[in-house]
């Protein structure tokens, strides 16, 4: 039987089957497409698509079926002419509506040691007009990922980049768009980023980050210790809000539906700045945060009535207790999920209660009061879960990491 005349549900579940056999897994960022089926895709840049594209029975009507997964994840080497090139062949194409998240990485591997610098530095002028002409054409585009750029670059290049990026969210209409990861990896890239946004001549001609659902911010890197020091100071110091947390809680001002939060940054000192308060978060993730209890529990009191799931990730608190964060997230009534992991204190020689169990415990401290709170937390979180038909938490504080279980059981088994 000739595949032309096979059903199109038929061909879906063969593509389905190639996608799996030959995609490794997906980025973990794909959220807009972990949501939908099937779960793997495919980039345009793989041999997959390649090796498909030759199969002798692929024709018109299968590329009709195969094409809404080939195309709906395209990851971009952003300073790759040929790249870019292509991206702007697919954007004048039909496929261009099938297109759903679209990544702009760079290519280390390509590009150290065999690109010049003069090349590089064109591919930027390039990717200027690439993205400023094509974007608004992929109507259906519902996730962006901003890599940081290429460390071969000039200074001035690398501002054009990041320019560029801004210029994208403040000058490109994407009306799907929900979902944003800005990964310039260090803090002033990404404020360099952000003041393009705001502080630009130029009026911002859409509507991009109103409709935003999901904003990830990951720069956890800084320069030097003059940077780490003017954006940490010292506890005593005047309560004042750093440059680079101003600069975020405006972004969030502007995206008053965002659901979930992530970020990532080093220099992200909150001092008495607190969330918008038309924020309606359901999801809030830090790491590699330095931040006092006070100004933690006020980001959480922000949202409280509407945040369902916490994550820290290496939190480390510059004053305050840890008791008295996790005894206050008690009062937060529809919080159903907590991921702790290496958060604890700024203290040097910070040893665990779960040393000798695992190289990831959820909290590194030596006050005799915290891990006691954080299994009043784990209970309170268990009866909200109950309350929403949920299953609850297991009655142990090592719930998150059963490998830690495990072996508490082993070593009590072993003495009784």
């Amino acid at each position: 039987m000739k595949l032309e005349l096979l059903p199109t549900e038929i061909m879906d579940q063969i593509l389905s089957f190639v996608v799996q056999l030959f995609l490794p897994k997906p980025h973990e960022s794909m959220s807009c497409l972990n949501r939908g089926n099937p779960k793997r895709v495919l980039a345009t840049t793989t041999p997959a698509r390649q090796q498909l594209a030759a199969l002798r029975l692929a024709g018109r009507v299968f590329y009709r079926s195969a094409s809404a997964l080939l195309f709906q994840a395209c990851i971009v080497d952003s300073h790759c002419s040929y790249s870019l090139e292509r991206l702007d062949r697919l954007s004048h194409s039909p496929y261009a509506a099938c297109v759903r998240y679209l990544r702009f990485e760079s290519n280390y591997l390509a590009y150290y040691g065999q690109a010049s610098r003069a090349a590089l530095n064109d591919n930027i002028r390039y990717i200027q007009y690439t993205i400023n002409n094509c974007l608004s054409r992929f109507q259906g585009l519902q996730e962006i990922v901003f890599d940081e750029p290429n460390t071969g670059l000039s200074s001035v290049d690398i501002e054009q980049y990041l320019d560029t990026v801004a210029g994208t969210l403040r000058d490109v209409e994407l009306p799907n768009l929900s979902s944003l990861h800005l990964r310039p990896m260090y803090t002033h890239y990404l404020r360099r980023i952000l003041d393009a946004i705001f502080y630009s001549s130029q009026d911002r001609a859409n509507n991009n980050l109103s409709r935003l659902r999901h904003l990830i911010l990951h720069a956890p890197h800084f320069v030097d210790d003059n940077e780490l020091a003017q954006e940490l100071p010292e506890p005593t110091a005047a309560a004042a809000t750093p440059p680079h947390a101003v600069r975020v809680l405006h972004l969030l001002e502007l995206a008053p539906n965002l659901e979930t939060l992530t970020i990532i940054a080093r220099l992200l000192h909150i001092g008495t700045a607190v969330l918008p308060s038309s924020l309606r978060l359901r999801t809030l993730s830090l790491s590699w945060i330095e931040i006092s209890s006070d100004a933690l529990l006020r980001l959480l009191e922000a949202v409280k009535d509407t945040l369902r799931s916490i994550s820290f990730t290496e939190v480390h608190l510059r004053s305050g207790t840890w008791a008295t964060v996790l005894t206050r997230m008690c009062f937060l009534p529809s919080l159903l999920q907590l991921y702790l992991k290496s958060n604890g204190y700024l203290w040097n020689g910070t040893t665990s209660f779960l040393v000798g169990l695992s190289e990831e415990s959820e909290l590194e401290t030596r006050s005799p009061y915290d891990r006691p709170a954080l299994g009043v937390l784990y209970r309170h979180i268990s009866s909200n879960r109950v309350a929403a038909g949920l299953r609850p938490l297991m009655a142990t504080p090592t719930e998150h990491y059963p490998s830690i279980h495990k072996e508490l059981l082993t070593r009590v088994r072993r003495y009784t």
